[in-house]
């Protein structure tokens, strides 16, 4: 049986394998490139989500509490000066926020966002 967040077999093109709604990590150095082209339309699908009222507020809540992490004085570990490596925890609560939020939207609502985005190309 799959998982909620497994494509279901009866689904047309329904693989169990294929993962639903998730956002899938960079590897090549073109794949990284894409990315960081893409990412302005990223904040975008976020923004739209947030304020669409068929998006659960408990959804909403996440991203919001991903970005009041990154204000908080205390950080789990320690920015030193100008080292990368302080941020590290930064980047993984905001990563860990905005997957937790897509996953709990709506997969329709998601996909019409996306469509909607694409089309303004």
């Amino acid at each position: 049986m799959a998982g909620p967040d497994r494509a279901r077999d009866s689904e047309p093109g329904g693989n169990r394998d294929k993962p639903v709604n998730h956002l899938h990590l960079p590897k090549t150095p073109l794949e990284i490139v894409r990315f960081i082209y893409h990412l302005p339309r990223l904040g975008l699908l976020f923004h739209r989500l947030l304020m669409d009222s068929r998006v659960p507020f408990y959804a909403k809540a996440v991203p919001i509490l991903g970005l009041l992490y990154l204000a908080m004085p205390l950080d789990i570990i320690r920015d030193f000066g100008r080292s990368f490596f302080g941020y590290i925890d930064d980047l993984v609560v905001l990563y860990f926020s905005f997957r937790i939020f897509l996953d709990l939207c709506p997969p329709e609502v998601v996909q019409e966002h996306v469509e909607k985005l694409s089309l303004k190309r």
